[in-house]
């Protein structure tokens, strides 16, 4: 909210943890596809399967690999990966032919949402576990905890749309699986999965509404409440700010 050195040494010790974290991603992501396109090309024939997976192919390297430095190169790697998921939808359901009979578009519509809400909530995950936190460790002041306590809230902004979508369209997808037969959710292996999947979200829902009464969100005292800076058993001081280089 205002230029102050703990907040951009804050800021700058996240740049750096994205993108280290942004080239493992590159890597395995790059295998992963490389992977799913060649488990993919031996599935039903599909007419436009080739030209799906080679688009997907290309946004999915794209966003791994262009450097996302900047504001506008984050959007632009939020864009193509978003681009390659949808994509991949497509290609999913086509090449496991799970549309036989159905509407593929429909189909790979409720898939591509499904798969959007889940990236937007486990990529919100990833960034509060493994940048803020860690970033607000390294440059521990008051202008930090502020800073990352809105991030934190921004993320809890987004879980409180994505979450309920991402149940909502698994519901949609078991469903257009099962059909009227409700044995099917206890009498094969994909059913169990939905139920297993069903219990973890209740957990997390659980989790999501009654970490800040614990203050689980943050190791970081006053992250998850600022009103815990009233308790908080030191002080913060601009002094114990690092400002990390950018050969770090």
């Amino acid at each position: 909210m205002r230029p102050s050195p703990g907040a951009k040494a804050f800021l700058a010790a996240e740049g750096l943890r994205f993108r280290t974290l942004h080239r493992i991603v590159a890597a395995a992501g790059s295998v992963a596809v490389l992977a799913y396109l060649l488990v993919a090309l031996g599935g039903p024939d599909y007419p436009l399967r080739p030209l799906i997976l080679a688009g997907e192919a290309l946004m999915a390297a794209l966003a791994f690999w262009l450097p996302a430095r900047d504001r506008q190169g984050a959007r632009r790697a939020a864009i193509l990966s978003a681009m390659a998921l949808a994509l991949l939808a497509l290609a999913e359901v086509s090449a496991e032919g799970m549309a036989p009979g159905r509407d593929v578009l429909l189909w790979a519509l409720v898939r591509a949402v499904h798969l959007l809400a889940f990236g937007a909530w486990f990529g919100g995950a990833a960034w509060n576990i493994f940048i803020n936190a860690a970033s607000g460790r390294e440059t521990l002041c008051l202008d930090t905890v502020i800073a990352s306590h809105l991030q934190l809230e921004g993320f809890r902004k987004v879980v409180r749309v994505a979450f309920p979508t991402i149940v909502l369209t698994g519901l949609v997808q078991a469903g257009f699986l099962s059909g009227p037969n409700l044995g099917f959710f206890v009498g094969t292996g994909i059913g169990l999965a939905v139920l297993t999947k069903l219990g973890l979200a209740g957990a997390l829902v659980v989790i999501f509404f009654t970490c800040p009464m614990w203050g689980a969100c943050s190791p970081i005292a006053g992250v998850c409440n600022l009103e815990d800076l009233a308790q908080a058993p030191v002080a913060y001081d601009l002094s114990a700010v690092r400002m990390p280089h950018a050969g770090d």
